[in-house]
Parts: structure tokens; sequence; C-alpha cells
């Protein structure tokens, strides 16, 4: 996965694809969104959104 190139979101959602045995370069656009919106309700997918602004 070192190779592949997009940005760091794509990447994780490419290695989970790779993980459960999905095509990553075969997702339409709107399958890679719902992908997203689905990966982000894991614990282990990382959030790149900043804290910094965020209130407590």
């Amino acid at each position: 996965m070192s190779d592949f190139k997009g940005s760091s979101l794509e990447k994780q959602a490419a290695l989970y694809c790779k993980r459960l045995g999905i095509n990553y370069n075969k997702l339409s656009d709107t399958e890679f969104r719902q992908l997203v919106h689905i990966l982000e309700k894991s614990k282990f997918f990382k959030s790149y959104v900043s804290q910094r602004k965020k209130r407590k």
C-alpha cells in the first residue's frame, strides 16, 4: 500500500478494501463516499478532523 497515490483518507479506504477483498479501483464515486461513511462508524478508522477548534 506504500505505493498507493491519494489522500490519507483514500489510502485508508483502499487498505480496508484490500483486507476485505474488494477491488478499490472499481468503486464508483458514490460507492467510495458510502464506504467512507460506513468506515467512519468504526473506532479503528482514523479521523483526520482537527480537534483544535472543537468546543468542549
